[in-house]
């Protein structure tokens, strides 16, 4: 056994030239092939990870009510949809897949300000009124540092609030903790209860009681525009636009429009549109990359074809010599075919190895300088390029492909050299 590996080896070495060719050949294939899928990944990844960082709850969904666009027992268009409390009452009896209903109510101002500090934003800072539940069933607030609102909150309608990170840290430049502290949004004065991480491309939301805000603004507070479903049941489009017919239907009924007015009253869910387009590009670019990376590994497999094919050939003599001295046609087949395993093996190693590499170092450095993130604005992020890690199963796959394609590109031409009789093959040059 040694004795083969040695003479296998001693082979590779006499012809350097065709043995780094054809190893080149392997190698940029599989890197080229890594490389291509791994920026995919990290791309997907980024987007993903801008979705997630925005922590809508998957069972969370938005009822909204407009103007009217068709007439309707005896009614113009145009006539303004409004709810009531009444009407949350009603869905709630009528629709058990709804576990929850819970409006909200927003308002901008112009800056944020506490002991001479003042923070302010291109687009203004929001103030939303939201209830207890908000956190857990619709979107997800990550608090580093107090609480968010809770129950008592909501009861006794206090006059607390709930800030992001970036904005506390603006507030407070010299350090410390601002919990407690009394801060003004615009005109309105709140204590501080909570401190949230803004994370990716999510806006920055000062979160305060419902009932607060309602007080303060009791002409909006009666009425709702947008509510919040929470309908952890709903998991799918067709049941999700099979449940917002019947939303439309019922509340059609109540407030004298057309059942078939998408207009007057509609249902968003922002993570099953998210994830249906989502799904549709990331499948386009997968195909896309695949194929481009398949184009590159098949090339490589003609590379190698060639280059062994040529190998063969070049052989001929050397093999005629062999069979003139005894040795076996399966013995010198399989010599061919050692020498192409062992270089699609090592090579394909070397470009998987490599193409690793420089995929983590780009991950590396684009966190670590900046460039693989960009700030849309004032506490808004958006990433580009994150972990581009490929699945075990596609750096095992290439690399199988390109050791296939070797053996098998040395064992066709090497099969036919060694069916030629000794004397002619000695008489090739």
């Amino acid at each position: 056994m040694f004795h083969w590996y040695t003479e296998v080896s001693a082979s590779l070495l006499r012809n350097k030239l065709r043995t780094f060719l054809t190893g080149f050949s392997v190698g940029w294939g599989v890197l080229l092939l890594i490389l291509l899928l791994g920026t995919g990944t990290g791309l997907r990844n980024g987007i993903n990870a801008n979705v997630a960082a925005v922590g809508m709850r998957s069972g969370s969904c938005t009822l909204s009510s407009y103007t009217t666009r068709l007439p309707y027992g005896g009614y113009e268009k145009g006539r303004m949809i409004k709810l009531y409390d009444s009407d949350l009452q009603l869905l709630q009896r009528k629709f058990p897949e709804i576990e929850g209903i819970y409006p909200q109510l927003n308002k901008w101002v112009d800056n944020a300000s506490m002991e001479g500090e003042i923070v302010t934003s291109n687009f203004g800072l929001e103030i939303r009124g939201v209830f207890s539940e908000y956190d857990e069933q619709i979107q997800q607030v990550p608090i580093v540092e107090g609480r968010f609102i809770t129950l008592g909150d909501i009861k006794n309608g206090t006059r607390n609030v709930v800030i992001d990170d970036n904005t506390a840290r603006r507030l407070r430049p010299k350090g410390g903790s601002i919990l407690g502290r009394l801060i003004f949004l615009g005109p309105f004065s709140y204590t501080v209860v909570g401190v949230y991480k803004l994370s990716g491309s999510r806006n920055a939301v000062c979160y305060t009681p419902f009932t607060t805000m309602a007080a303060q603004f009791p002409d909006e507070g009666a009425a709702y525009s947008n509510l919040f479903l929470y309908c952890p049941s709903i998991r799918d489009k067709a049941s999700f636009k099979e449940l917002e017919q019947r939303v439309r239907q019922t509340l059609a009924l109540v407030k004298g429009f057309s059942p078939e007015d998408d207009w007057a009253v509609s249902m968003s869910n922002d993570m099953l549109e998210t994830s249906g387009m989502m799904h549709k590009v990331f499948l386009g670019l997968d195909i896309f990359l695949w194929f481009i990376g398949l184009s590159i590994l098949a090339i490589g497999v003609v590379g190698v074809s060639n280059i062994m094919l040529v190998s063969v050939q070049e052989r001929m003599r050397e093999f005629g010599i062999r069979k003139a001295l005894g040795a076996h046609p399966r013995h010198i087949v399989g010599m061919v075919l050692t020498e192409a395993i062992f270089v699609t093996i090592i090579s394909g190693l070397i470009g998987l190895t490599l193409a690793v590499v420089l995929l983590f170092g780009a991950d590396y450095y684009l966190n670590t300088s900046g460039l693989g993130s960009r700030q849309i604005m004032e506490g808004m992020t958006f990433i580009f390029f994150q972990n581009p890690v490929i699945p075990v199963w596609v750096a095992v796959a290439s690399l199988t492909v390109m050791v296939v394609a070797g053996a098998l590109a040395g064992y066709m031409p090497a099969r036919k050299a060694v069916r030629i009789p000794a004397i002619e093959a000695m008489r090739e040059q």
